[in-house]
């Protein structure tokens, strides 16, 4: 399935499913297709692209010198995808075998004629469904649509309305290829702020909603609840897209815990929304007081997770191991001051005169092939002796260089460099 996709850059059809369909003597793709017309005017239909005979390719330029088929790029300024059913050149042109056009009151007739065209067949139909009807139905609650039933939705009760009160939802579609994650609010539209062609982990979820400012709402912390998720779960979620920076820094961190891990503890958890982001805001500020960010912390493995408590005390250890780790880095930079220099000087010497190496795709490169690895490898040095080598050392290639060397190492004179 192609959520949403422009058919082709002079096209305003969006292809919302592909199937294959064949006959005794060919086979070929059809696609669902829905394109807005005007004010409250859509159409949906099903769609081909437009082949061509091989006539169409002028005869002096069908073949190359061994006889072989050349395929175009371009004819009469249309785009040539490629050859198909063996004899036909498949253009970029949309070309409509059957369609509806309808109005607000029309869905209905738009639903009818996508069953009797087979697309109900076609898995993630009802979430191509759901993309039109969202469209013509923009102030519809993500919840009450069919492909949400099974799917991780966060509602929450607001203050923001002008009103004095609203709702708004989270919505999380997954499939094994892609995650799209939706809001929806009762003073504004339903909307689609994340998508990736790639399924994400719970965590990595939290880690989207809680970078993303799209992703802000105000949050009243009494009146949350999920569906197909626990109820600490929505409470995470809502941390993650709420206003409160506490709150997403505890998302942040909560999404460094593994699946395996998270998911049933969140399953027996109960937690206290405005607790947590209070929690967070004391973590947030013991990062901040050693000038770090949650990305100093790579991933998060708590003994236990049995109680909101014991939550706290694995990610305020995460946090103090990131701090210490921070201050034994700055402790050993003002250890290798004094060499940094020293390393410039040498490198750069060791540069002088040495030929560019030429990469495939990206020309001729500097540094020189050994340049790198002669930097990392002398810091790594002063790093495990607070010295420098001396004399005629060997050097290994580092495993980051580009290209690969035919030797393993190679000799520096740090007498002729310093």
């Amino acid at each position: 399935m192609s959520n949403l996709q422009n058919a082709d850059q002079s096209s305003k059809i969006q292809l919302l499913l592909t199937s294959e369909r064949s006959s005794m003597v060919s086979t070929w793709q059809e696609y669902l297709g829905f394109e807005r017309l005007a004010e409250n005017r859509w159409r949906v239909g099903t769609f081909v692209y437009n082949w061509l005979s091989l006539d169409a390719i002028p005869e002096a330029d069908r073949y190359n010198e061994d006889g072989e088929l050349v395929i175009p790029d371009e004819i009469d300024g249309r785009k040539i995808h490629g050859l198909v059913d063996g004899e036909y050149l498949e253009t970029d042109e949309l070309i409509t075998r059957d369609e509806v056009e309808f109005g607000v009151k029309g869905l209905r007739l738009a639903r009818q004629f996508c069953l009797g065209q087979g697309w109900d067949e076609v898995a993630e139909f009802e979430y191509a469904w759901f993309l039109i009807e969202s469209t013509v139905r923009p102030k519809k609650a993500l919840s009450k649509f069919k492909p949400f039933k099974q799917m991780a939705i966060v509602r929450a009760g607001s203050a923001a309305s002008m009103s004095g009160y609203s709702e708004s939802e989270l919505a999380i579609y997954r499939t094994q290829k892609t995650t799209d994650i939706w809001v929806w609010s009762a003073e504004s539209e339903t909307e689609r702020l994340f998508h990736t062609n790639r399924y994400l982990s719970f965590g990595e979820i939290l880690q989207v909603i809680a970078d993303d400012e799209q992703f802000c709402m105000e949050v009243d912390w009494w009146n949350i609840s999920g569906r197909s998720i626990s109820k600490a779960a929505a409470i995470i979620l809502a941390c993650a897209c709420s206003f409160d920076e506490g709150g997403k820094t505890i998302a942040r961190l909560v999404g460094k815990i593994s699946d395996p891990v998270l998911l049933p503890a969140l399953d027996r958890l109960v937690f206290d929304g405005i607790k947590m982001c209070q929690m967070g805001d004391q973590l947030l500020h013991s990062l901040t007081d050693r000038n770090l960010s949650t990305d100093a912390i790579q991933t998060i493995s708590p003994r236990k997770l049995d109680t909101e408590d014991d939550l706290f005390k694995c990610l305020k250890g995460a946090v103090n191991r990131a701090r210490r780790q921070a201050a034994k880095d700055l402790e050993q930079t003002a250890k290798l001051a004094p060499f940094l220099s020293q390393i410039d000087r040498i490198v750069n010497a060791y540069r002088v005169d040495k030929p560019k190496r030429y990469y495939p795709g990206a020309g001729y490169v500097v540094p020189a092939l050994g340049v790198h690895s002669l930097r990392v490898f002398l810091i790594d040095y002063a790093q495990r002796h607070l010295s420098l080598p001396r004399g005629v050392i060997d050097v290994p290639y580092d495993e980051k260089e580009m290209g690969r060397p035919s030797v393993k190492s190679f000799s520096v004179d740090l007498t002729k460099l310093t």
